[in-house]
């Protein structure tokens, strides 16, 4: 083999671990934080609770009084 078909392989297999290297971090990435979140929520199984509380209370005051309503519709969807 030449030098030359020697550097053309070299360039080629780098080029192929590259590609390779990307599309796998994407995968390994995802993975990684799908795997936290999932141990999070494990770990806190009541996180949403207080958001739905919010939100049931805003519901439950939405005819009598509206601004209220809309405080806890608020505060249940930036605690979320």
């Amino acid at each position: 083999m030449s030098d030359y078909e020697s550097i053309a392989m070299d360039a080629a297999y780098d080029d192929y671990m590259s590609s390779l290297y990307e599309e796998h971090k994407g995968m390994a990435i995802e993975k990684i934080r799908a795997e936290r979140l999932q141990s999070y929520y494990q770990k806190h199984p009541d996180v949403g609770l207080e958001p739905l509380a919010a939100l049931d209370e805003a519901k439950r005051t939405r005819r009598d009084h509206p601004s209220a309503a809309l405080v806890f519709a608020a505060s249940a969807v930036g605690s979320a």
